[in-house]
């Protein structure tokens, strides 16, 4: 159906379950039981767009029922008129969320989420009783105005208005208007859509783009060097530099400067400078800033120095390469910023490599990697001299033993830029802590904050890496279609001969190793080449400093990794057994590693008891025990390994002493895992949930406050908005007393717990008129529960979860490592270890990473001490948010699913900032928006109004002649409630 078909009408979205009951009702079917089964609304998602012929959708003006038009290509009802009947118009919640569950199922292993629901708001999803009950009107709507950039895509499109850059700019916020303008965006290759100045929408394109290329990165730091100074530049303004579409770009430059100016507020009060703030959109006058110390900065009563960009979104959607591309940016910033800064481009420069040290082929650039990936995978660097900060020499006497003295070093290492570094640690943690999944060819197995420190100049002075949650199990079983973590593929493609010799790999096979065969998968989807992401790997460990020695150790663990796996026993008896001689994977799992055979034997065959509380008793472990010692012995060996390539890395690129003095602010970037819910839910996916339930905490406080704080600068009273708080479902997640990881720490390490005695204490002492918390019955019957996150109720199953939570490591495994002859396997013996006082045997950062986890005695502590911290962190910071969403299952190219995009927008809390939005007042207009919209209502006093005047003074003419017609009987009060102009 054309536009010009239509006159006189208005643009709607309709439910699409209201739409199929008006049909059904039309064909004389019962809509009272209409069953999944029965939906005939085949490629629909959960809304419909149409045309309002006549009528009135208003709850309080229902005089005529609403005569529809459907215009949806998506609909079989695409064409057709339909009246609606006045009960069809709006939908108690219950109502709601019971058509929402019996429609929509959840695929197995899918990530998804629903949204809250409250009045005034679109969003069709599980509701929790509690909020349920806060809902104003009870009811929520059917049928919505859709906004000027609305419309189905087809045919001339003349009804419809160019998209726009900003969610917050939509006359009417809701979930179809959100969903639509994010589709219509994505088709015409625009992936990235504001939501305000602090959260950005990132739909991952799969396909190759120009978004990244190094002009454009110049284009967006020149805008962001002139916004500084001079204020925004309007996309009309017709002067030497254009406004730019959002960007992750952009919104890495807006944290930047905002860092930057809080940094120079000091140095431009004396002279009465104003500075710009993004955020605010206008200048810092003199008399609005606080002066402090240089001590107190960040805890200025104005503003905020540190900044965070936390980057969140399911396996698949982008998070890796969004916080390269913010890495890369600010690291560009922090060049531009230094005292001798060069303007070109960051490219490696041509020194001598580590692998000229340990191998002799070439560093060789990727060129099937796809586009995107490719250009992030090549080393970025500055030339020597160009005057950045360098690191100084690092001591480390504690490891002199294990490395050649600093006279072998290469000389140029000894100077390599910070930045350089800090974008260098990238493919080291991706190649050790990434893998293939189903979703995902480079998926990050564990959660990372990368914290950078800058100057008062803002050029980048060094950074911390904090790790969270890597995913062991991986080591020992992968799913169909997966892969392992890629260090293993990358060794056996890119190892030299001489080095698979080394490593004892001369004549074996990737399909030879369990630890890569199991899944059945050995290549990338994303045609990266194995061999040389090998040779990238190698060539950043160079740049970061990883003596030739360190590699060599790192790459044998790994290896032995991988023959440890491979290890069978024998069992002499039902309650024996033995190391398997005839395996040939022993000897070399015994000679890269520096054990003895006796020693691996004892520890992993047989396992000691105390008798009586003092007297030890050795007893033999059954084949199928020493099967799943081995198995826990590997996922320790390998998580040491990763911890202390942490600490390495964070020792290469941390601040120097002699540059501590000029630590000013800081950025933070965090790439976490994104909201879970699976068809099997474990101890695991609650600990990544109260990690985003946490976040989502943070999200809706930054949008409630930039909401307030609009509506302050406009003079709208904003005392009737309330925040939607979700710290009820946080603690019943993580609380002293009565929560779920409390009960499992307490239960834990008593005498005789198990899974069963856990779960029946859980059900005792958790608070059972609790909206958060659910244990049905049935629920009980299975050992189960559910927790009713902010993005909709999960279903836990607490299999394991004793076992999981204790994750010990048997103080006979850190025996057996420190008796191995490998000075380096020692050393993760002591990274193993959760007794003793580990202060004078290693560096400061290490020691401090062993520390906190000999503090920690369970996983589930661990982490949430983690997340405590991580809160505290990001709650001292303004933080920006960059939402990762891929629009299809397939992760194929313009391919947008509607219903794909909006499980994510729940999950990633977008719904619910809509939600937050739509809570004060849901539709806003530009000055020029609504004198185009309603000047035909007073043509004579428009005209009347000079250009001079402009859309402002329009709009206060609309507004008091449109007052000044209605009833003399309206109270002054009563008309400022229908419309408030800022």
């Amino acid at each position: 159906m054309s536009a010009s078909e239509v006159v006189l009408s208005s643009k709607v979205w309709i439910r699409s379950v209201t739409l199929e009951k008006a049909f059904a009702r039309q064909d004389g079917i019962s809509t009272d039981n209409l069953t999944p089964g029965e939906r005939r609304i085949d490629k629909s998602w959960e809304w419909t767009f149409a045309w309002l012929l006549s009528g009135n959708i208003d709850a309080d003006n229902q005089a005529k029922a609403p005569l529809i038009q459907v215009d949806d290509e998506c609909s079989i009802y695409d064409g057709k008129k339909i009246e609606i009947s006045s009960d069809l118009l709006f939908s108690s919640p219950s109502d709601l969320m019971n058509s929402i569950k019996s429609s929509v199922k959840r695929s197995a292993g899918r990530k998804c989420g629903a949204s809250l629901t409250s009045p005034g708001s679109s969003l069709s999803s599980s509701i929790s009783p509690t909020n349920a009950k806060k809902n104003i009107d009870k009811t929520v709507p059917n049928i919505l105005m859709a906004n000027a950039s609305d419309g189905n895509l087809r045919g001339s499109n003349s009804h419809i208005e160019r998209v726009p850059h900003d969610l917050q700019t939509l006359s009417n916020l809701h979930e179809p208007s959100v969903v639509h303008t994010l589709h219509r965006r994505y088709d015409e290759d625009m992936i990235y859509t504001s939501t305000g100045s602090q959260i950005l929408v990132a739909l991952n394109p799969f396909k190759f783009t120009m978004l990244y290329e190094e002009k454009v990165l110049d284009k967006y730091a020149e805008l962001g060097t002139w916004e500084q100074s001079f204020g925004p530049v309007e996309e009309s303004s017709g002067g030497e530099l254009e406004a730019l579409p959002p960007h992750v770009f952009r919104i890495a430059d807006n944290s930047f400067r905002a860092m930057m100016n809080a940094l120079q507020e000091d140095g431009l009060e004396d002279a009465g400078v104003g500075v710009y703030d993004p955020l605010k959109g206008e200048s810092t006058a003199k008399s609005q800033r606080t002066r402090t110390s240089k001590s107190d900065r960040n805890t200025k009563r104005n503003v905020v120095v540190n900044q965070s960009l936390l980057v969140s979104g399911e396996s698949g959607s982008g998070k890796t390469v969004t916080t390269k591309h913010c890495l890369r940016y600010l690291a560009s910033l922090s060049q531009r910023n230094g005292k001798a800064a060069s303007r070109g481009t960051l490219v490696r420069s041509s020194r001598p490599s580590l692998r000229n040290i340990v191998k002799a082929p070439s560093i060789r650039l990727s060129k099937s990697a796809p586009p995107l990936e490719r250009g992030l995978s090549r080393r970025v660097s500055v030339s020597r001299g160009s005057g950045f900060s360098s690191m100084g020499s690092i001591s480390e006497a504690q490891l002199e033993s294990n490395r050649p003295s600093m006279d072998r070093r290469p000389s140029w290492i000894l100077g390599s830029d910070i930045e350089v570094k800090i974008l260098e640690a990238n493919p080291i943690l991706e190649a050790f802590g990434n893998a293939r999944t189903v979703r995902n060819d480079n998926s990050s197995r564990f959660g990372k904050y990368i914290e950078l420190f800058f100057s008062q100049k803002g050029s980048l002075i060094g950074a911390t890496i904090e790790t969270y949650l890597l995913e062991k199990v991986r080591l020992i079983h992968c799913e169909e279609g997966e892969r392992n973590y890629h260090i293993f593929y990358e060794i056996m493609d890119g190892a030299s001969e001489d080095e698979l010799k080394e490593y004892l790999l001369d004549g074996y096979e990737k399909e030879d190793f369990k630890i890569i065969n199991q899944s059945g998968t050995m290549d990338r989807r994303d045609c990266v080449d194995d061999q040389e992401e090998f040779d990238n790997l190698i060539e950043s460990m160079s740049l970061l400093q990883f003596y030739p020695d360190q590699v060599r150790d790192i790459m044998r663990v790994s290896v032995s990794c991988m023959h440890a796996l491979n290890l069978t026993f024998t069992a002499p008896s039902e309650d024996e057994s033995d190391l398997d001689d005839a395996n040939p994977h022993l000897q070399k799992f015994l000679s890269l590693m520096g054990l003895e055979r006796k020693d691996l034997h004892d520890t992993i065959c047989f396992y000691e008891i105390l008798i009586a509380g003092r007297d030890k008793q050795r007893r033999n472990q059954s084949k199928a025990n020493a099967e799943k010692g081995m198995e826990a012995f590997i996922k320790s060996i390998y998580n040491a390994m990763f911890t202390y390539l942490v600490d390495t890395i964070n020792q290469r690129i941390s601040i120097q002493s002699s540059k501590s003095s000029e630590q000013s602010a800081s950025i933070g970037i965090l790439d976490i895992f994104g909201f879970e819910s699976f068809q099997t839910n474990s101890l695991e996916q609650l600990m990544i949930n109260y990690c985003n339930e946490a976040m989502q905490q943070l999200f809706n406080a930054v949008v409630f406050k930039s909401m307030k704080e609009e509506y302050d600068r406009e003079g709208i009273d904003s005392s009737f908005i309330s925040f939607p708080d979700n710290q009820d479902a946080l603690d019943a997640i993580d609380n002293k007393g009565t929560s779920v990881l409390s009960i499992l720490n307490d239960m834990s390490f008593a005498p005789g717990t198990n899974d069963e005695k856990f779960v029946s204490n859980l059900y005792q002492r958790m608070d059972p008129k609790s909206t958060r918390f659910i244990a049905n019955p049935l629920h009980q019957g299975k050992r189960m529960f559910v927790i009713n996150h902010y993005a909709g109720p999960v279903e836990y199953s607490t299999e394991k979860w004793i076992e999981k939570n204790k994750d010990e490591v048997p103080r006979a495994m850190v025996k057996l490592l420190e008796s191995s002859s490998n000075s380096f396997v020692k050393m993760l013996a002591l990274i193993l270890e959760v007794e003793g006082d580990p202060n004078g045997s290693l560096n400061s950062s290490l020691s401090s990473s062993i520390s906190r986890k000999r503090n920690q005695k369970t996983v589930a502590k661990q982490f949430s001490s983690q997340l405590t911290k991580l809160r505290t962190k990001i709650g001292d910071t303004t933080p920006y948010f960059v939402r990762c969403i891929k629009p299809n299952q397939q992760l194929t190219p313009d391919n947008y699913c509607h219903k794909v995009v909006l499980d994510q927008l729940k999950s990633l809390g977008v719904m619910e900032a809509v939600r937050v939005s739509r809570s004060g007042f849901s539709k806003s207009y530009t000055h020029e928006e609504f004198t185009r919209r309603y000047q035909v209502l007073l043509p004579g006093k428009v005209r009347a109004a000079s250009d001079r005047e402009g859309a402002s003074k329009k709009c206060k003419i609309i507004v008091n002649e449109s007052l000044s017609m209605m009833s003399t009987n309206i109270s002054k009060e009563e008309r400022e409630k229908g419309i408030q102009l800022g």
